[in-house]
């Protein structure tokens, strides 16, 4: 984890293979705790995945 804000988390994965599984799995680890919940009572979980360059100037 690099930095929490709010509600939010800002995560470091090794590869890109490796975030998408990861929000897959939380994904579905939602749905599955939504699954028996009320509309109203159901928790939404959003995930964003960015790929770039480093670039570090002198």
């Amino acid at each position: 984890m690099v930095k929490t804000m709010g509600d939010g988390l800002l995560l470091e994965f090794p590869s890109v293979v490796d975030a998408t599984r990861c929000a897959i799995e939380v994904q579905e680890g939602m749905a599955a705790r939504n699954a028996d919940v009320a509309d109203d009572r159901r928790v939404s979980f959003r995930v964003g995945i960015n790929l770039g360059d480093i670039i570090i100037a002198p």
